[in-house]
């Protein structure tokens, strides 16, 4: 594949992941893989997000995140959390909810 990213796995298992595929389908796919039943990509929700789009509606940051999609309403609504409202409307985008995840991180003592 000339325009994306491989990886081999140790059972020689190649998987092969197009540039336009997002950091949040990617961890979705792998999720599936790991949990035996493969789970529908972001960008298969056909209108909820175009295949190339960064942005994700409430319950793709919920499974990216792996929390409850309660918990993402809770934190936006607390302004916790970085988000785009719209027409009554919360989208998300992948690299901003990447950098907020390492906004958090803990550094141990």
């Amino acid at each position: 594949m000339s325009d994306g990213v491989t990886a081999t796995l140790p059972d020689g298992v190649v998987l092969a992941f197009p540039v336009t595929m997002s950091p949040a389908d990617v961890r979705i796919y792998l999720d599936g893989l790991m949990s035996g039943a493969p789970a529908k990509l972001a960008g298969d929700h056909g209108a909820d997000r175009p295949p190339s789009s960064p942005f994700m509606t409430v319950k793709e940051p919920a499974a990216y995140l792996r929390v409850p999609p309660k918990r993402v309403y809770n934190l936006t609504s607390r302004r916790e959390i970085p988000h785009i409202k719209q027409d009554g409307r919360i989208f998300f985008d992948c690299r901003e909810l990447d950098e907020w995840m390492r906004a958090q991180k803990v550094e141990s003592c």
